[in-house]
């Protein structure tokens, strides 16, 4: 750089930089803020604007989609417990009142007359059989390898095994992991209803 030069070099100095920053910009900004704050405002209106009004139509479209979505999967669930509390007083009429309660509360639900010295039904005579479940062997998985082997499963197959298990053993884990992957499927059908 020469001496009688104003040119500024390239790659200003630490303390030019920190000195431009901290005295010049401030400067610069106090002198251009009349024009420049209303022109940011405006702009960030717009956008605000623009996304309220997006989010409003597609909950137009959503909120319907997923409420009978939802109304529809409460009515099975109900269905389900309706069948379960019949099988219940089933049992309870051709047992006693102690096998009906000890079935409903610890006993798995597939209890026969010979471990038991009378007849007794499954909770869910609608529940699928084993063999017409997605995974195979299922009665002799533990429950945390069944939760792994859930995922990738349709929605018709995980409504299977979560009617077989509510019908059968009531592990909570595989019940857990049904809901969530159906409330998945919910909302993605939802998105795509959406998108068409």
């Amino acid at each position: 750089m020469n001496a009688g030069s104003n040119a500024r070099p390239d790659t200003p100095d630490p303390l030019t930089r920190l000195f431009d920053t901290f005295v010049f910009a401030p400067i610069g900004f106090a002198l251009e803020a009349p024009r420049l704050i209303p022109e940011l405002v405006e702009k960030g209106r717009a956008k605000a604007d623009e996304q309220v009004r997006l989010a409003r139509t597609i909950g137009r479209f959503v909120v319907p989609i997923a409420r009978r979505k939802g109304e529809a999967a409460l009515r099975e669930r109900f269905a389900d417990l309706a069948s379960q509390i019949e099988n219940i007083r089933r049992n309870a009429g051709r047992s006693g009142p102690t096998e009906a309660s000890s079935a409903v509360t610890t006993e798995p639900a597939t209890e026969t007359a010979a471990t038991e010295g009378a007849t007794t039904a499954p909770l869910n005579d609608t529940a699928p059989s084993t063999g017409s479940l997605a995974i195979e062997g299922y009665d002799a998985l533990p429950a945390s390898s069944i939760v792994g082997l859930l995922d990738g499963l349709s929605a018709r197959d995980l409504r299977a095994i979560g009617a077989y298990e509510r019908g059968h053993r009531g592990r909570r884990t595989i019940l857990a992991k049904t809901d969530q992957l159906l409330t998945q499927e919910l909302a993605q059908d939802s998105v795509q209803e959406l998108a068409k």
